[in-house]
């Protein structure tokens, strides 16, 4: 995940509660702790103090009673007390309501032999790469579909016909949209990717 602009908004400022409800809610789409631990992250790396001293609030321990409105009840506790011992609580009480995020998936593979997506989406989470690193892998590993070429061609085209139906009419036009389309694919094919 990508840090979202309201939470990079609010580390900024320095708006340590909007981070915190940030923080906390990301277990809703989240339950595996990933995207929270990021933050987290982001949050230290700028100097930010999230966590609060513990208010002596006692935990349920009986997994058995664990369910969705227990797990709200945490939220609304920490809006008012973010200390470390809730958070590690809500992940143990998420985590267990939502076991699949315990099991690392299976490698599997396509008929091609090569990872099916759901193991290449969770590769690329495992992974700590910049846009340009993860471009480079995704074009050497095969999981992206160059575009540029046909973008050239099609530019070149609209271009070119554009041009030729005004210098020579219908037939300037059916010229200058191969040419500029030829020239476009060109072009576009040896656009840089980095």
């Amino acid at each position: 995940m990508a840090l979202t602009q309201g939470f990079c908004t609010a580390m900024q400022n320095r708006d340590i509660h909007s981070m915190q409800i940030t923080m906390k809610n990301s277990f809703y789409s989240d339950p595996s702790g990933a995207d929270f631990e990021e933050m987290e992250r982001a949050a230290a790396q700028h100097g930010i103090n999230l966590y609060e001293t513990h208010d002596g609030g006692v935990f349920e321990t009986d997994s058995s009673k664990w369910d969705k409105a227990y797990v709200n009840n945490i939220m609304v506790e920490l809006s008012d007390n973010f200390s470390r011992e809730r958070v590690e609580h809500l992940k143990k009480v998420v985590r267990h309501m939502h076991p699949e995020v315990n099991q690392k998936p299976k490698q599997t593979y396509s008929q091609k032999g090569t990872p099916t997506s759901q193991t290449m989406q969770e590769n690329y989470r495992n992974r700590n790469r910049n846009y340009h690193e993860q471009k480079d892998y995704d074009i050497q590993h095969g999981n992206v579909t160059r575009i540029e070429p046909a973008i050239g061609a099609a530019t070149g085209a609209a271009v070119g016909a554009g041009i030729g139906c005004a210098v020579g009419g219908p037939v300037g036009a059916a010229i200058g949209g191969a040419v500029g389309g030829a020239a476009g694919y060109i072009a576009g094919n040896n656009i840089n990717t980095k």
